[in-house]
C-alpha cells in the first residue's frame, strides 16, 4: 500500500524529475529576472542623478568671512569697549583659558567641573603638522565645542619637521581652514604657530631662519583671509636659555643666536629676538611659564616642588629679574614683556602655564604644601599681575591666561618617571581653593560674557559670570 500511495503522488521518476527541474528553471528565471530588473533601475538612477545631480544644502554660517561685510572690516584705532587688535579683549580685562587633554576631556566636562559659572574663555588644543597635513577633522570636532559655550580658540599649531619642509601650500590651506572656522562655527581664534621655537626639543627649535620665514608667510595668508584670527608669537621663557643647544642648527643659524657676537652660543645670548617676526606679523606675545623650581634663582634646584610660589616667581620668568629686581648682567636680555609686549603695544599671554604637583613623589623638597595650597598660590599670583584682578598690575597689557589642564608622565633623571599633576579642575578641594581667587577678579572674562565680530572684535555683553 505505501509504494501504491507513493505512485499515485509522484507518477512515475520521470515526471517526477521533469516537474523538479521545471521548479528549479522556474526559479532562477525569476531570480535573474528580478536582479536584471534591479539593476537597471539602478543604472537609471544613475544616469538621472548624474544629469541632475543633488546639491547638499549650504552650511549655516555664522559670519560671512569677506570683505564686502563692514563688520568684518578690522579696527584700527580702539575705542571705550573694544580694543584695536585681532581677538583682543578690552583694556583692562583678561581671558582665562585652559589647555584640554582632548583624548580624554571636552568642553562640557569642564564645564560642569568647574561649577557651570567660571566657564573658560579660552580653550588651547595642540595640533600637530607636517608637510601636508594639519588635522582638520580634529579642529571642527573642537571649535564646535568651543563656539556652544561662547569661547574662543587658541589654536598651537605644532610642526613635526623642520619649517623649512613646510610649502606655501600647506601654509596656505591652514589660513583657509582658519578662516572657514571662523565663519561656520563663530569662533575667534588666537593661533600660536611654532611654540617654544627658541627650545631645543622641537624639530624646528633654535632654527630661527626658518623659523621666522615661515611664521611671516602664515602671518600674511592668515590676516589676508580673515580678521578673526590672531597669530601670536610664542616662546618658552627664556631664564635659562639655551640650554642644550640643538646640534641641527646651521652654521648661519648660530651666528644669528650669538646676538652678542662673542663666538659662543650660550647664557649670555638674547633668547628672544633672533626670532622675532616683526610687529607687522605678529598679534598677540605670550611665554610658556610653569612652576618646575621652588624659585626662579637657580637652574639646578628641578625637583619635585610642591611649594607655594612667592610674589615674584612669575614675574621673574617673565622679566629676567630675581626676586623682582635686575638679574646679574652677564644673562642676555631677559625682559620679555619690556620689549616685546610694551615696546610694540601688543597683548600679552601666558599661553600655557600651571603649577606641577608632583604625585607619589619620593623626593619631594621638605617644605611640600597640598595640592590646593600649591594651585591656588599659582593662580592667585598669575592673577594678581594681571589688570583682571589688579587695580595696580605688573603687566597691564597681561590679557590672557591659559592653565595647561593635564597630568602628564615627565622625565625625572634618566631612571625616574614621575607624574605632574597641573590640572585645577579635577580635584573639588583645588576648586574649593581657587573660588576665593575667581570671585574677587572683577574683570576677569569668562565665557559667556562675551560677543564677538568677524572684524576680531571682543566686546563684553556682561558685566559678570553666570550659569
Amino acid at each position: 500500500m505505501h509504494a501504491d500511495s507513493h505512485k499515485s503522488l509522484c507518477g512515475d521518476s520521470v515526471l517526477c524529475g521533469c516537474l523538479f527541474w521545471s521548479k528549479v528553471l522556474f526559479s532562477l528565471a525569476l531570480a535573474f529576472g528580478g536582479l536584471g530588473l534591479l539593476s537597471y533601475n539602478v543604472y537609471d538612477k544613475h544616469t538621472y542623478l548624474l544629469a541632475h545631480p543633488i546639491q547638499p544644502p549650504q552650511p549655516a554660517w555664522v559670519f560671512p568671512i569677506n570683505g564686502s561685510d563692514p563688520s568684518c572690516w578690522r579696527q584700527t584705532v580702539a575705542t571705550t569697549n573694544t580694543a584695536a587688535g585681532r581677538v583682543e579683549p578690552p583694556d583692562s580685562t583678561t581671558l582665562f583659558g585652559v589647555s584640554l587633554d582632548w583624548a580624554t576631556d571636552s568642553v562640557p566636562l569642564i564645564v560642569n567641573r568647574m561649577g557651570g559659572i567660571y566657564k573658560p574663555a579660552v580653550y588651547n588644543s595642540f595640533i600637530q603638522m607636517n608637510a601636508t597635513d594639519f588635522q582638520v577633522n580634529m579642529m571642527n570636532w573642537q571649535a564646535q565645542q568651543i563656539a556652544l559655550a561662547g569661547g574662543i580658540y587658541q589654536v598651537t599649531l605644532q610642526p613635526t619637521v623642520p619649517m623649512s619642509q613646510i610649502p606655501d601650500a600647506t601654509l596656505q590651506a591652514v589660513a583657509r581652514q582658519m578662516a572657514f572656522m571662523n565663519g561656520l562655527y563663530g569662533v575667534p581664534i588666537i593661533l600660536r604657530y611654532g611654540h617654544e621655537m627658541n627650545g631645543d626639543w622641537y624639530a624646528y627649535g633654535q632654527q630661527p631662519s626658518s623659523y621666522v620665514a615661515s611664521f611671516q608667510k602664515l602671518a600674511r595668508y592668515v590676516h589676508f583671509t580673515t580678521n578673526m584670527t590672531a597669530m601670536m608669537w610664542a616662546p618658552n621663557t627664556g631664564l635659562y636659555y639655551p640650554w642644550t643647544p640643538n646640534a641641527q642648527t646651521s652654521s648661519a643659524d648660530l651666528t644669528l643666536l650669538d646676538t652678542n657676537q662673542d663666538g659662543v652660543f650660550n647664557v649670555a645670548d638674547d633668547p628672544y629676538t633672533p626670532y622675532w617676526p616683526g610687529p607687522e606679523y605678529v598679534d598677540w606675545v605670550g611665554l610658556s611659564v610653569y612652576q618646575y623650581h621652588q624659585n626662579s634663582s637657580n637652574v639646578n634646584d628641578y625637583v619635585n616642588a610642591n611649594v607655594a610660589v612667592g610674589p615674584c616667581f612669575i614675574q621673574d620668568y617673565i622679566q629676567g629679574t630675581l626676586n623682582c629686581r635686575p638679574r646679574s648682567a652677564a644673562a642676555g636680555n631677559r625682559a620679555f614683556y619690556d620689549n616685546f609686549a610694551v615696546t610694540y603695544n601688543k597683548p600679552f599671554a601666558l599661553p600655557e602655564s600651571g603649577a606641577q604637583y608632583a604625585v607619589n613623589a619620593t623626593n619631594v623638597v621638605p617644605q611640600s604644601v597640598d595640592e590646593a595650597t600649591m594651585k591656588k598660590a599659582w593662580i592667585a599670583s598669575a592673577f594678581g599681575l594681571s589688570p583682571g584682578a589688579s587695580n595696580t598690575p605688573a603687566f597691564p597689557l597681561l590679557k590672557l591666561i591659559v592653565n595647561f589642564e593635564e597630568a602628564k608622565v615627565e622625565l625625572e633623571t634618566n631612571t625616574l618617571h614621575q607624574l605632574r599633576d597641573y590640572r585645577i579642575s579635577h580635584n573639588k578641594s583645588v576648586m574649593g581653593a581657587l573660588i576665593s581667587v575667581f570671585q574677587p577678579a572683577a574683570r576677569m572674562l569668562w565665557a559667556g560674557q562675551l560677543s564677538y565680530q568677524c572684524g576680531g572684535q571682543v566686546h563684553i555683553t556682561k558685566s559678570s559670570p553666570s550659569a
